[in-house]
């Protein structure tokens, strides 16, 4: 006979299953080996490090911020059931066809100065983490350049092919690849916090203090883009030989 405990330890692993499921679907691995179908090698682990803030699912990030909160009150209450778990999912599924950050910050914060305080912490941090990957891309395109400038130097010297210097070139594909993922991932990011700093201001709240985090946000993706950009450009000229 399956116990109380055993049923509340299942549904908790359901929900992790669930939740990590989300994380790992599509995009890049952190792990060792190839970058899924491409064949090329996985980006920089340092890359992948902070970059792994952004890559959460909209269905993964609901789950964490209102199916968690679904989830205990559940287990407290004894009442866990397969089909209170699809429930869960199905509610974050339609959170998310609107702005279901927004959704899961009200469903949490009932007060608007509680509300506010917690997008605008919700955007400093990821501010403060954006700094750190940008200052962490800077690092890797200028060992990226050096390995380019390396193999223009072998390719003027015609001591290897361009098929070779491509291949020799993988890892700085896999690299802006994946930045380029991620500054997708960011663009949406940012775009939510748009949209619920405008649904917070049909509300009549003041919405000043969130702006300028998300302000500071905007010009950071902006610098990783340009970042990526320089990268792509210095590519393209080795490429040309």
């Amino acid at each position: 006979m399956i116990t109380t405990r055993q049923m509340h330890a299942g549904a908790a692993a359901l929900f992790l299953v669930i939740v990590s499921g989300c994380a790992t679907t599509g995009g890049f691995s952190g792990g060792t080996g190839t970058s899924g179908a491409t064949g090329r090698p996985p980006p920089d682990p340092r890359l992948v490090q902070q970059g792994r803030f952004f890559s959460r699912s909209g269905l993964q990030a609901c789950m964490v911020g209102a199916g968690g909160a679904f989830l205990l009150t559940t287990l407290i209450e004894g009442n866990v059931t397969k089909n209170a778990l699809i429930a869960g999912v199905a509610a974050c599924g339609v959170a998310m066809g609107a702005n279901y950050y927004t959704d899961v910050r009200r469903s949490q914060y009932a007060n608007n100065e509680q509300r506010l305080n917690a997008y605008i912490k919700d955007v400093r941090d990821d501010n403060a983490r954006l700094a750190n990957l940008i200052a962490t891309t800077n690092q890797v395109i200028a060992e990226s350049k050096t390995a380019i400038d390396r193999v223009k130097a072998q390719l003027a010297a015609r001591q290897i092919s361009m098929a070779q210097a491509n291949s020799q070139l993988a890892k700085v594909d896999s690299d802006r690849a994946y930045l380029q993922s991620t500054l997708a991932k960011l663009r949406h990011k940012q775009q939510e916090y748009q949209k619920t700093a405008a649904t917070e201001r049909q509300q009549g709240t003041n919405t000043a203090a969130l702006d300028a985090e998300i302000g500071k946000m905007q010009k950071q993706v902006d610098q990783l883009e340009y970042q990526l950009v320089q990268l792509n450009d210095y590519r393209t000229i080795s490429a040309r030989g």
